[in-house]
């Protein structure tokens, strides 16, 4: 349901603003979340959170849009990690496509949110999310 709902905010907005962007972001994080059963759940909310700003980032076409959904993922990913006294961290090893997907949002968000396997770096920074897994 979390997940419907995030996508709920963000297609029936009528202005993208940062509690829209934070309800989407925290929707979609919770599907993560859903995926990694006897993982720490909030470890997954924060990435899932992060890929799904950075994604929809790079979707939007209106810039002052796209400067709310960065402003989201960078800010409120880590309000959320301090609010739950996590840090991020490694991921297990069958998990590490989370780490991945969250490596190269974070290297999106940087970006000013280009699409996430925009350019040559793109690529290693996902194998150095692989092998690293955070």
């Amino acid at each position: 349901m979390a997940l419907v709902d995030g996508w709920e905010v963000l297609l029936t907005a009528e202005r993208l603003g940062p509690a829209e962007a934070d309800a989407f972001g925290t929707g979609r994080g919770a599907f993560f979340a859903a995926l990694a059963p006897g993982e720490r759940p909030e470890r997954f909310e924060t990435a899932g959170y992060r890929w799904a700003l950075a994604d929809a980032a790079a979707g939007v076409s209106a810039p002052e849009e796209r400067a709310v959904l960065i402003a989201a993922g960078a800010l409120g990913a880590a309000i959320a990690l301090l609010a739950r006294g996590t840090a991020g961290g490694r991921v297990s090893h069958r998990m590490r496509g989370v780490a991945v997907l969250e490596a190269l949002a974070l290297r999106a968000m940087r970006r000013g949110g280009r699409p996430l396997m925009e350019g040559r770096g793109a690529s290693l920074a996902a194998l150095r999310a692989a092998i690293f897994r955070s």
